[in-house]
Protein backbone atom coordinates (compact mmCIF):
# COMPACT_ATOMS: atom_id res chain seq x y z
CA UNK A 1 0.00 0.00 0.00
CA UNK A 2 1.17 3.19 -0.69
CA UNK A 3 1.61 5.80 2.00
CA UNK A 4 0.22 9.09 0.47
CA UNK A 5 -1.69 12.20 1.70
CA UNK A 6 -2.01 14.89 -1.08
CA UNK A 7 -4.47 17.86 -1.11
CA UNK A 8 -5.98 19.63 -4.24
CA UNK A 9 -5.33 23.09 -3.38
CA UNK A 10 -6.22 24.70 -6.42
CA UNK A 11 -7.81 23.93 -9.87
CA UNK A 12 -9.50 26.42 -12.93
CA UNK A 13 -9.54 26.48 -16.22
CA UNK A 14 -9.71 30.07 -17.48
CA UNK A 15 -8.86 32.31 -20.60
CA UNK A 16 -6.02 34.25 -21.92
CA UNK A 17 -3.55 32.95 -19.59
CA UNK A 18 -0.66 30.08 -17.86
CA UNK A 19 0.80 29.11 -15.05
CA UNK A 20 4.09 29.28 -13.70
CA UNK A 21 5.94 27.03 -10.78
CA UNK A 22 9.01 28.58 -9.00
CA UNK A 23 10.99 26.13 -7.39
CA UNK A 24 13.15 27.76 -5.14
CA UNK A 25 15.74 25.22 -4.12
CA UNK A 26 18.79 27.22 -2.62
CA UNK A 27 17.61 30.82 -0.51
CA UNK A 28 19.82 34.12 -1.70
CA UNK A 29 20.59 34.50 2.28
CA UNK A 30 20.36 31.58 5.09
CA UNK A 31 21.59 32.71 8.77
CA UNK A 32 21.29 30.52 11.88
CA UNK A 33 21.54 32.48 14.97
CA UNK A 34 20.95 30.77 18.50
CA UNK A 35 19.24 27.66 16.41
CA UNK A 36 16.90 29.90 14.41
CA UNK A 37 17.45 29.51 11.11
CA UNK A 38 16.41 32.37 8.53
CA UNK A 39 16.44 31.39 4.71
CA UNK A 40 15.52 33.97 2.62
CA UNK A 41 14.13 33.76 -1.31
CA UNK A 42 13.86 35.80 -4.35
CA UNK A 43 10.45 35.63 -6.42
CA UNK A 44 10.29 37.34 -9.51
CA UNK A 45 7.68 37.78 -11.74
CA UNK A 46 7.69 39.10 -15.14
CA UNK A 47 3.71 40.29 -14.35
CA UNK A 48 2.10 40.55 -11.46
CA UNK A 49 -0.04 37.46 -10.94
CA UNK A 50 -3.54 36.68 -10.89
CA UNK A 51 -2.96 34.37 -8.28
CA UNK A 52 0.20 33.20 -6.23
CA UNK A 53 0.36 30.13 -3.53
CA UNK A 54 3.60 29.52 -1.61
CA UNK A 55 3.83 25.91 -1.18
CA UNK A 56 6.71 24.83 1.48
CA UNK A 57 7.84 21.47 2.38
CA UNK A 58 9.08 20.08 5.66
CA UNK A 59 10.64 17.55 7.50
CA UNK A 60 10.87 17.22 11.49
CA UNK A 61 10.66 15.00 14.54
CA UNK A 62 8.19 17.25 16.27
CA UNK A 63 4.78 18.53 15.42
CA UNK A 64 5.35 21.70 16.76
CA UNK A 65 8.86 24.01 16.57
CA UNK A 66 9.28 26.50 18.66
CA UNK A 67 10.02 29.22 16.25
CA UNK A 68 7.98 29.19 12.29
CA UNK A 69 7.32 32.18 10.74
CA UNK A 70 7.10 33.55 7.21
CA UNK A 71 7.23 37.12 5.76
CA UNK A 72 6.97 38.32 1.86
CA UNK A 73 8.83 41.48 2.05
CA UNK A 74 8.01 43.14 5.04
CA UNK A 75 4.50 41.58 5.62
CA UNK A 76 4.04 38.49 7.63
CA UNK A 77 1.88 35.95 6.66
CA UNK A 78 2.05 33.64 9.69
CA UNK A 79 3.82 33.23 13.25
CA UNK A 80 2.15 29.82 13.30
CA UNK A 81 3.02 25.95 12.55
CA UNK A 82 -0.10 24.94 10.82
CA UNK A 83 0.85 22.53 8.34
CA UNK A 84 -2.02 21.83 5.93
CA UNK A 85 -0.76 18.20 5.78
CA UNK A 86 1.48 15.53 7.66
CA UNK A 87 2.53 12.40 6.67
CA UNK A 88 4.26 9.86 8.96
CA UNK A 89 7.04 7.52 7.57
CA UNK A 90 10.31 5.85 9.77
CA UNK A 91 10.05 7.98 12.80
CA UNK A 92 10.09 11.05 10.51
CA UNK A 93 7.31 13.48 10.01
CA UNK A 94 6.22 15.01 6.56
CA UNK A 95 4.82 18.41 6.35
CA UNK A 96 3.15 20.57 4.23
CA UNK A 97 2.36 23.84 4.70
CA UNK A 98 0.40 26.39 1.76
CA UNK A 99 -0.05 30.13 1.53
CA UNK A 100 -2.34 32.32 -0.53
CA UNK A 101 0.13 35.31 -0.78
CA UNK A 102 -2.06 36.93 -4.17
CA UNK A 103 -3.08 39.95 -2.25
CA UNK A 104 0.21 41.01 -1.58
CA UNK A 105 2.88 39.66 -3.93
CA UNK A 106 4.04 42.38 -6.72
CA UNK A 107 6.97 41.73 -9.28
CA UNK A 108 9.74 41.74 -6.91
CA UNK A 109 9.52 40.24 -3.90
CA UNK A 110 11.89 38.44 -1.12
CA UNK A 111 9.96 35.27 0.95
CA UNK A 112 11.74 34.78 3.94
CA UNK A 113 11.18 31.80 6.60
CA UNK A 114 12.66 31.97 10.04
CA UNK A 115 12.25 28.35 11.77
CA UNK A 116 14.18 26.65 14.80
CA UNK A 117 16.07 23.67 14.04
CA UNK A 118 13.57 20.97 15.27
CA UNK A 119 12.49 21.00 11.70
CA UNK A 120 14.05 21.69 8.32
CA UNK A 121 12.68 22.64 4.82
CA UNK A 122 12.78 20.30 2.02
CA UNK A 123 12.11 22.68 -0.61
CA UNK A 124 10.10 25.83 -1.03
CA UNK A 125 7.39 26.75 -4.50
CA UNK A 126 5.55 29.20 -5.57
CA UNK A 127 2.74 28.26 -8.26
CA UNK A 128 1.21 31.30 -9.87
CA UNK A 129 -0.97 32.10 -12.86
CA UNK A 130 -1.02 35.45 -15.04
CA UNK A 131 -2.92 36.07 -18.12
CA UNK A 132 -1.53 36.61 -21.82
CA UNK A 133 -3.00 36.57 -24.81
CA UNK A 134 -3.56 33.68 -26.69
CA UNK A 135 -3.32 30.35 -23.90
CA UNK A 136 -6.42 28.91 -22.58
CA UNK A 137 -5.04 26.82 -19.28
CA UNK A 138 -7.09 24.22 -17.13
CA UNK A 139 -5.01 22.76 -14.16
CA UNK A 140 -5.30 20.66 -11.01
CA UNK A 141 -2.28 21.42 -8.77
CA UNK A 142 -1.83 19.42 -5.68
CA UNK A 143 1.07 19.54 -2.46
CA UNK A 144 1.81 17.13 -0.13
CA UNK A 145 3.54 13.42 0.54
CA UNK A 146 3.34 10.40 -1.69
CA UNK A 147 6.16 7.86 -0.52
CA UNK A 148 7.49 6.32 -4.11
CA UNK A 149 8.12 3.06 -3.14
CA UNK A 150 10.65 0.36 -4.64
CA UNK A 151 9.55 -0.78 -7.92
CA UNK A 152 5.73 -0.44 -7.01
CA UNK A 153 3.96 2.07 -9.76
CA UNK A 154 1.62 4.77 -9.18
CA UNK A 155 -1.66 5.51 -11.34
CA UNK A 156 -2.72 8.65 -12.86
CA UNK A 157 -4.82 10.37 -15.69
CA UNK A 158 -3.13 13.47 -17.26
CA UNK A 159 -4.84 16.43 -18.91
CA UNK A 160 -2.20 16.89 -21.03
CA UNK A 161 1.37 18.21 -19.47
CA UNK A 162 2.41 17.03 -15.98
CA UNK A 163 4.48 18.92 -13.35
CA UNK A 164 6.05 17.51 -10.56
CA UNK A 165 8.46 17.91 -7.47
CA UNK A 166 10.27 14.69 -6.32
CA UNK A 167 13.23 14.19 -4.17
CA UNK A 168 14.83 10.46 -4.89
CA UNK A 169 18.17 8.34 -4.58
CA UNK A 170 17.01 6.44 -7.47
CA UNK A 171 15.52 5.69 -11.26
CA UNK A 172 12.18 7.34 -11.95
CA UNK A 173 10.38 6.27 -15.18
CA UNK A 174 6.97 7.35 -16.05
CA UNK A 175 5.36 4.62 -18.64
CA UNK A 176 1.97 6.40 -20.56
CA UNK A 177 -0.07 3.04 -21.98
CA UNK A 178 2.47 0.47 -20.60
CA UNK A 179 5.70 2.15 -22.53
CA UNK A 180 8.54 4.52 -21.24
CA UNK A 181 8.52 7.77 -22.40
CA UNK A 182 10.55 9.35 -19.60
CA UNK A 183 13.45 8.08 -17.18
CA UNK A 184 15.90 9.76 -15.00
CA UNK A 185 18.71 8.93 -12.57
CA UNK A 186 17.36 11.39 -9.97
CA UNK A 187 19.70 12.30 -7.24
CA UNK A 188 17.76 14.91 -4.57
CA UNK A 189 15.39 17.23 -5.54
CA UNK A 190 13.85 17.45 -9.36
CA UNK A 191 11.48 19.13 -10.88
CA UNK A 192 9.76 16.92 -13.69
CA UNK A 193 7.50 18.66 -16.37
CA UNK A 194 6.37 15.93 -19.25
CA UNK A 195 4.00 16.06 -21.98
CA UNK A 196 1.67 13.15 -22.13
CA UNK A 197 -1.92 12.75 -22.15
CA UNK A 198 -4.56 9.78 -21.00
CA UNK A 199 -3.46 6.69 -18.57
CA UNK A 200 0.10 7.10 -16.93
CA UNK A 201 2.42 5.11 -14.50
CA UNK A 202 5.51 6.61 -12.31
CA UNK A 203 7.57 4.19 -10.79
CA UNK A 204 10.21 4.12 -8.73
CA UNK A 205 13.49 1.98 -8.40
CA UNK A 206 16.17 3.11 -5.93
CA UNK A 207 19.92 3.00 -6.36
CA UNK A 208 20.82 3.90 -2.93
CA UNK A 209 21.94 1.61 0.34
CA UNK A 210 19.23 1.06 2.34
CA UNK A 211 16.72 0.90 -0.85
CA UNK A 212 14.66 4.27 1.20
CA UNK A 213 11.28 5.63 -0.74
CA UNK A 214 11.14 8.11 -3.11
CA UNK A 215 9.17 11.13 -2.52
CA UNK A 216 6.60 13.31 -4.66
CA UNK A 217 5.64 16.48 -3.49
CA UNK A 218 4.15 18.55 -6.09
CA UNK A 219 1.79 17.76 -8.87
CA UNK A 220 0.17 19.90 -11.57
CA UNK A 221 -1.63 18.35 -14.41
CA UNK A 222 -2.74 20.79 -16.95
CA UNK A 223 -4.20 21.01 -20.52
CA UNK A 224 -2.59 23.91 -22.45
CA UNK A 225 -3.73 25.31 -25.54
CA UNK A 226 -0.77 27.11 -27.20
CA UNK A 227 -1.55 30.32 -30.02
CA UNK A 228 1.11 29.80 -32.98
CA UNK A 229 4.23 31.60 -32.12
CA UNK A 230 6.58 31.85 -35.09
CA UNK A 231 8.77 34.37 -36.67
CA UNK A 232 10.54 34.59 -40.61
CA UNK A 233 14.03 35.55 -40.73
CA UNK A 234 15.27 36.93 -44.68
CA UNK A 235 18.78 36.43 -45.05
CA UNK A 236 20.60 39.31 -47.21
CA UNK A 237 24.14 38.10 -48.09
CA UNK A 238 26.71 41.61 -47.97
CA UNK A 239 30.57 41.51 -48.43
CA UNK A 240 31.71 41.65 -44.71
CA UNK A 241 28.31 41.46 -43.44
CA UNK A 242 25.21 39.43 -43.05
CA UNK A 243 21.52 41.31 -42.86
CA UNK A 244 18.37 39.11 -41.24
CA UNK A 245 14.94 40.57 -41.28
CA UNK A 246 12.97 38.84 -38.58
CA UNK A 247 9.21 38.87 -38.92
CA UNK A 248 7.03 37.70 -36.50
CA UNK A 249 4.32 35.62 -38.66
CA UNK A 250 2.39 33.75 -35.48
CA UNK A 251 -1.22 34.92 -34.39
CA UNK A 252 -0.04 36.57 -31.06
CA UNK A 253 2.78 39.33 -30.00
CA UNK A 254 6.01 38.05 -28.83
CA UNK A 255 7.39 39.21 -25.48
CA UNK A 256 10.61 39.41 -26.94
CA UNK A 257 13.36 38.25 -28.85
CA UNK A 258 16.76 36.86 -28.43
CA UNK A 259 19.49 37.16 -30.89
CA UNK A 260 22.65 35.27 -29.73
CA UNK A 261 25.62 35.45 -32.21
CA UNK A 262 27.82 32.09 -32.01
CA UNK A 263 31.58 31.58 -33.27
CA UNK A 264 32.58 28.02 -33.40
CA UNK A 265 29.74 27.93 -30.54
CA UNK A 266 30.86 30.38 -28.55
CA UNK A 267 28.78 33.27 -27.81
CA UNK A 268 30.36 36.71 -29.24
CA UNK A 269 27.00 39.23 -28.88
CA UNK A 270 23.54 39.02 -27.81
CA UNK A 271 20.51 41.42 -28.31
CA UNK A 272 16.94 41.43 -27.13
CA UNK A 273 14.01 42.61 -28.51
CA UNK A 274 11.37 43.51 -26.55
CA UNK A 275 7.28 43.04 -27.54
CA UNK A 276 7.08 42.30 -31.30
CA UNK A 277 3.88 42.49 -32.46
CA UNK A 278 2.31 40.35 -35.11
CA UNK A 279 3.59 41.26 -38.82
CA UNK A 280 6.03 43.63 -37.27
CA UNK A 281 10.28 42.92 -38.03
CA UNK A 282 13.42 43.32 -36.75
CA UNK A 283 16.29 44.49 -38.53
CA UNK A 284 19.91 42.99 -37.51
CA UNK A 285 23.54 43.70 -39.09
CA UNK A 286 26.03 40.91 -38.49
CA UNK A 287 29.48 41.89 -39.12
CA UNK A 288 31.33 38.89 -39.84
CA UNK A 289 35.07 40.29 -39.31
CA UNK A 290 36.90 37.29 -40.02
CA UNK A 291 34.97 34.76 -37.65
CA UNK A 292 34.16 31.56 -38.93
CA UNK A 293 31.10 29.08 -38.59
CA UNK A 294 29.25 32.01 -37.49
CA UNK A 295 25.61 30.83 -36.06
CA UNK A 296 22.58 33.22 -35.00
CA UNK A 297 20.43 31.70 -32.78
CA UNK A 298 17.19 33.39 -32.89
CA UNK A 299 14.32 33.00 -29.59
CA UNK A 300 10.85 34.07 -30.31
CA UNK A 301 9.17 34.00 -26.27
CA UNK A 302 5.93 33.98 -25.34
CA UNK A 303 5.09 32.94 -21.48
CA UNK A 304 6.57 29.81 -20.50
CA UNK A 305 7.25 29.28 -24.74
CA UNK A 306 9.41 29.74 -27.21
CA UNK A 307 10.38 29.04 -30.62
CA UNK A 308 14.28 28.63 -31.80
CA UNK A 309 15.79 28.94 -35.24
CA UNK A 310 19.40 29.17 -35.77
CA UNK A 311 20.93 30.59 -39.01
CA UNK A 312 24.17 29.62 -39.84
CA UNK A 313 26.26 32.26 -41.74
Amino acid sequence: MIISDMMTFDKEEFFEGVTEKLLLEKPIKNSINKGINDSSYIVNFENIPRKAFAVIGIEGRTKQPKTWRIWINDFSITKEFKPNILVNHNKKLYFTAIYDISPIITTKNVMTVSYSDEIKILYALVFSTYLTEGFTTEYEISAGTTLLDNNKGLNFTSKGRVYAVVAAKGIIKLRNNGEVIWSSNVNGLEELDITTRGNNELSYESTGKYHEPGFLFVVCNEKIIVPNINFDVLKINEDNAMKLIIKNTGNVKLDNVIVTTLENGVSKSFRKYEQLKVGDEVHIEIKKNGMREITVRIVGKKANFHKIKDIKI
